[in-house]
Formats: C-alpha cells, structure tokens, sequence
C-alpha cells in the first residue's frame, strides 16, 4: 500500500512542447499534495442488439489536469510563479506576459516495487490560487492543464538527475503588511488571489491528443476580507474608483515577497451582519492594466540581508594627510597632524555587499574623551584630539567585528 509521506514531484522545462528533455535535470517541487493525472472521454457504441448489449466502449481524447497545492517559500514556487504569470524574472521583479512555458512532470511513489515512476508530459500553469489568512502559513495551487501519459516505468526517464527540495522556511502573515490606496490596513484578515490563464484544449481528426492549449486573457481577481471600522473601502466601490493594492509576506529569516497591484477596481462590498458577532467586510475585486507598470501584477523578491563579515574602508579625499593601509578586518588610518583637531571621513564597504553596517565603538584612545566616531550615509567619521592610536570596532551585534586602528602622529 502506497503512502502519501513517500511520494514526491519533479518538473524540469521543456525545450519542446510535450517532449521530455534529453538528460532532463528535475527539480523537487515542495507541495502539500497533487493530483495530476491523466482523463479521458468515454465513447459508448449506440448500437442497438436484440439482447440489449453495450457493443462497444471506446476511450477517447486524452488530457492532463489536477493541482499542485503548497505552502509559499522564498525561491521555491519561483519557475512556477513565471509559468502561470508568462512572465520572466528580470532581477527579482517579475510581471504577467505573453512567454509560456511548459514541463514534464515526474511522480515518484518510492513505496511502489513495480512502477513507480509516472510521467506527464506537456504540462503547463493555468491557474493560482494564493491564500494569505490571519495566524496561517500562507497557502497557494497551481492548477495545470498538460498533453499526455505515457506508461508508467520501473525507473527514472533515461539520463534523468533528481534534485533537493529547498531549505527556505514557510512564510505566514504575521510579518506581513498590506496597503490599499498608500495606506496601511491593520484589521485585515484574509487576503486571496485568483489567477487563470483561460487555457483550454484543441482536438482535431487524426490524434487523441490535445494542440498545445489555447492562451486566453489573464484575468486576475481576488478578495479582501477585513473588520468593518470604515466605509471608506464601499465609498471606493459606490464611487467604481480605481486602487492600488500592495501587501507583503516574509519568513522568519526575513526573505519577503511583495504582490503589488496598481490598479484595481471593486466589484463588490457590504458589512452583512448575520448576528451579535464582530461585523466583516468583504471586498472583492478584479485588477486592471497598469500602463505604468506594463501589466496587472508585479512580484518583487526581496531577499534578507547577507551575513555581515567584515567592513573595508576607503579614503573619502584627502584628509589631513590621512592614509589607509592594510585590509578587512583590520585596517590603520594614519594622519601626520595634531596641531588641529584632525577630521577624517572613510567609506564604509560591508563585505559581502548589501550586509547591514554595525554601530563603531571606541575600544581604546589615548586619553579619555578625545576621540569620537559616528557612522553617517554609509561614512565613517572619525575624530581625535591628541597623538596616539584610537581602536574602533564596527561590529552588527553577532560577532562579526571589524577593528580600525586611527593613529595621529606626533
């Protein structure tokens, strides 16, 4: 008997639609479950006979369908957001299109001893479904529309590599935020998204296998549910305004997704009140062209900051003869002056890029309250008013210091 916790779903991108690539590399999908599979139309004989016999039943054409369900996380639905949107990433922004993409999907029941193995070929996004609710892990399904099954096997497709599963934690909406028109909504409690792609089959004379399916609008609709405290969301519905809606969802190491929509309009919206408890709205809507944007939807990843390791530090012009030498995490600032008070700004670089600057601290001075050092627009200005050597420690409060020795000669 076959287990659910032993199965698993691999897709890989097809060069050609309905065609396994050569040495197909598959990536593991995370998923809460699946119901690809394959159906067919039954064709039953209308012949009549004297002992009232079914002559003839026929199978008739052949399509893929089912729904691929999971729980979001950071990098991990990223191939499939591009299929169901047609679009492409372009850095980390990625808008609804016109470039379809299609799969061969591989299930793997590893409890099975015959054939575990099933493929599914032609497989492409036709719809989503993304659910984000107060204290839940936010949930989504890619609904699929694909071309055919060939006969499940004892062994992987020829030439076949299966890949890992991703390590990126789930995101939930306790982190999150969502605004409508700029403003921030804090009594929201569900937020959905429902995408469709309006694909459908094409069978002709000769086959039992679909055409690549028909791409139809991309039509983008959803729903907002909040604690009624304002009309101002049914003013929006009365007056058939025109709003952005922008929310965003994180996991617990900070990588986040923004869904920005520009321009929607309300289809609806009343505070029903069905008894004594809190009264709700519901707001659904459908989304619009954005000329601005050039589509209806964009999906912004934005990852968490990189692990700091260490700071450089550059020369910001010339400073009271100042010199740098040596390299992170230790450097020496060198100034031959002290008749002044000598002022000397540096560039501040984290390593890697993109990691979050530290607070200095002024671990040693030559004489008490005669140097100071402030972080300012990513600069580093150091000040001291006698000869010696000031050490400053940058440091983001997990141990990953960068010493600075700030020497004035006599």
């Amino acid at each position: 008997m076959s287990s659910g916790a032993m199965h698993a779903l691999y897709l890989v991108p097809e060069t050609n639609y309905g065609e396994i690539p050569a040495a197909p590399a598959f990536d593991l999908v995370r998923q809460t479950g699946v119901t690809i599979g394959l159906s067919k139309d039954t064709l039953q004989s209308a012949e009549l006979r004297p002992d009232r016999q079914i002559t003839s039943i026929r199978h008739g054409t052949r399509r893929i369908g089912g729904d691929i369900n999971f729980e979001l996380s950071y990098g991990s639905q990223d191939a499939l957001l591009e299929a169901v949107l047609c679009g492409t990433w372009t850095g980390n922004v990625l808008k609804a299109g016109v470039a379809r993409k299609s799969f061969t999907a591989l299930r793997h029941f590893s409890d099975l001893t015959d054939v575990p193995y099933w493929t599914y070929l032609g497989v492409e996004m036709n719809t989503l479904q993304l659910t984000m609710g107060a204290n839940a892990i936010v949930k989504g399904t890619f609904g699929t529309i694909g071309q055919d099954q060939p006969l499940s096997t004892a062994a992987e497709p020829t030439g076949a590599t299966l890949g890992v599963a991703t390590e990126a934690q789930v995101m939930d909406s306790f982190t999150g935020a969502m605004s409508i028109a700029g403003k921030q909504l804090a009594l929201t409690t569900e937020i959905t998204l429902s995408l469709t792609n309006g694909m459908d089959t094409r069978f002709v004379i000769g086959s039992d296998k679909t055409l690549r399916p028909t791409l139809k609008r991309s039509t983008l609709t959803g729903q907002v549910t909040a604690y009624f405290e304002s009309g101002e969301l049914v003013n929006e519905f009365i007056r058939e305004g025109d709003v952005s809606l922008t929310f965003t969802v994180s996991d617990p190491e900070g990588n986040q997704y923004q869904f920005s929509l520009p321009k929607i309009k309300f289809t609806g919206g009343q505070p029903d009140v069905t008894g004594e408890d809190d009264i709700m709205l519901t707001m659904p809507f459908t989304a619009q062209y954005d000329k601005t944007l050039d589509s209806q939807i964009s999906i912004t990843r934005i990852p968490k900051a990189p692990e700091l390791t260490s700071y450089s530090f550059a020369l910001d012009g010339s400073s009271n003869g100042a010199t740098v030498t040596g390299t992170a995490p230790t450097q020496t600032v060198t100034v031959a002056n002290k008749s002044t008070t000598p002022t000397t700004t540096l560039t501040i670089s984290a390593k890697p890029p993109g990691a979050s600057l530290g607070a200095p601290a002024i671990k040693t001075a030559p004489a008490a309250a005669t140097a100071t050092a402030t972080i300012s627009g990513g600069k580093l200005v150091v000040t001291n008013k006698a000869a010696g050597t000031t050490t400053i420690v940058l440091t983001d409060g997990a141990g990953h210091d960068t010493t600075l020795n700030y020497t004035i000669t006599a």
